[in-house]
């Protein structure tokens, strides 16, 4: 927590932020709460159309007027054009004065949790969300710790993980050895420096099971290399990564 008061509460209760104007207003207030906030606030959805992006300039002036001046050249080429017309260009050019004026605003962060993880794995160009993430997070080592929560952190991939460190500006922990076998013994040493093994164990007959188990009932339904693959695949699921600057 931000500030810890008597009885170890928050002195300042959490905010939870659905919708990107609640983050910019929360943010305005004051920078001594947690935030809860869905990555979903991140894709800003402006319209294609002249008209639907000069409103979300007037959004943007409501939201954030010590800025407006940032905007202003935009709005001025918006209010020329047909409102029908859909101006891909200045759309992009909206969107990074947004990611601009937040910047500006967003504090620096001891610890950021990102909860099911996974979800960004293509990487920063991959949507506008992950560009905005990235912008705001990544790009100025805004964050101090990171911990990622994910059941699968990569899909026989090791690309998609490393997609996910460098979105949120931890390129060094990202650069791991090439291949793409986490079994191998320089994977497997650089990979146990980053993730936390939560492994589910369920007790049948004083026996203990996991999800990891190749039993022999197994094999009798797939073949002996399908376990074998299974068994590896899973050893790095239901996994917490976790990293600081």
């Amino acid at each position: 927590m931000a500030v810890k008061g008597l009885g170890s509460g928050p002195v300042t209760p959490y905010a939870e932020c659905r919708k990107l104007a609640e983050l910019v207003q929360t943010v305005a207030s004051g920078n001594e709460r947690d935030l809860f906030l869905c990555t979903s606030i991140f894709s800003y959805a402006l319209g294609n159309t002249a008209a639907q992006l000069l409103d979300s300039t007037r959004q943007f002036e409501e939201s954030m007027p010590q800025y407006r001046h940032l905007m202003a050249p935009l709005a001025r080429q918006l209010r020329a054009m047909n409102s029908n017309c859909k101006p891909a260009d200045l759309k992009r050019k909206v969107k990074d004065v947004w990611m601009q004026a937040l910047g500006k605003m967003l504090p620096r962060f001891d610890l950021v949790i990102v909860d099911e993880a996974h979800n960004l794995r293509a990487g920063r160009e991959s949507s506008d969300r992950n560009r905005l993430l990235a912008t705001l997070l990544g790009d100025n080592q805004r964050i101090k710790r990171l911990l990622l929560l994910s059941a699968t952190p990569f899909d026989r991939d090791l690309g998609q993980l490393r997609n996910q460190l460098a979105l949120f500006g931890f390129k060094a922990q990202a650069d791991l050895p090439s291949g793409n076998d986490p079994a191998a013994p320089d994977m497997h040493a650089a990979l146990a420096r980053l993730l936390v093994r939560r492994l589910n164990t369920l007790t049948l007959g004083e026996v203990a099971h996991t999800r990891n188990n190749c039993s022999p009932h197994c094999c009798k339904r797939r073949s002996a290399s399908i376990c074998r693959k299974t068994a590896r695949t899973n050893w790095w699921t239901s996994m917490s990564i976790r990293m600081r600057h």
